[in-house]
């Protein structure tokens, strides 16, 4: 039961990868590791005895054990790895019945506004949404990115995902009523023009990581709390005040 199990698991990561394989001129649904080196992409599977050799798109192979009971911890997740003007609604439609919403590659402006076309029940899947190894250097607005979808809790922008040429970030994350934890860390909001209802709407926001950030982006940050009325939320901005005391906003 257990070697069948495992066929299976391993047929159905093999599939999902052989459609990366098939399609790099699209996006595609793909599987990844979560590795010290970074996050890489599975380009194969093989069973060898009690183990998973993984074949990633750069060469290398990791062997893991698989024990009665540990089926399920396997390192391994989705994510759509996404081609510059390729990210289509219906490939959105699929993966967001997940609750996790994982975007990798890259991205153009005409990508960021597909999320924005799934119908509610779609957006109301998603739970947490993380870009942060997702190519955007050449978007220049995130105007409405997220607006209404009002079961997601977390967002990873980390690692700079906004630069200082993006200009637009209204209605950002508006309307998101169960929304507690963004991650700006290493962003850039320097170039930021508009920021009209970013944020706004969002009475579960409890913590903002601002890890590396400017502090023309800390202070926009702070200035988005005191509009949108949070006395209570939890803006970060070092490592080591994120594994002890975080200063907390108050309301001009």
């Amino acid at each position: 039961m257990k070697q069948k199990i495992l066929t299976f698991m391993v047929c159905l990561l093999a599939g999902i990868t052989a459609i990366h394989a098939q399609t790099e001129s699209e996006s595609s649904i793909v599987s990844f590791f979560k590795s010290e080196e970074g996050w890489k992409i599975v380009n194969s599977t093989a069973i060898s005895g009690n183990k998973v050799v993984y074949t990633f798109k750069d060469g290398s192979e990791l062997s893991t054990d698989v024990t009665h009971g540990q089926q399920a911890e396997l390192p391994v997740y989705n994510a759509i790895y996404c081609v510059p003007g390729t990210l289509g609604t219906p490939l959105l439609a699929e993966y967001s019945q997940s609750g996790q919403l994982i975007l990798m590659g890259t991205a153009n402006q005409n990508d960021i506004y597909k999320p924005e076309k799934l119908d509610d029940s779609k957006k109301n899947s998603i739970t947490s949404v993380d870009i942060s190894h997702l190519d955007i250097s050449t978007v220049t607005s995130l105007a409405y990115f997220l607006e209404y979808f009002s079961a997601l809790k977390r967002v990873d922008f980390c690692g700079g995902k906004i630069h200082s040429n993006v200009t637009n970030l209204s209605q950002m994350l508006n309307g998101c009523s169960e929304l507690e934890e963004v991650d700006f860390s290493g962003c850039d909001f320097s170039g930021v023009k508009n920021i009209s209802n970013l944020l706004a709407n969002c009475p579960n926001l409890k913590t903002i990581k601002a890890i590396n950030c400017n502090e023309m982006t800390i202070s926009l940050l702070r200035e988005i709390m005191n509009t949108n009325g949070y006395q209570n939320v939890r803006i970060i901005t070092s490592d080591q005040q994120e594994a002890g005391s975080t200063e907390t906003t108050e309301q001009d």
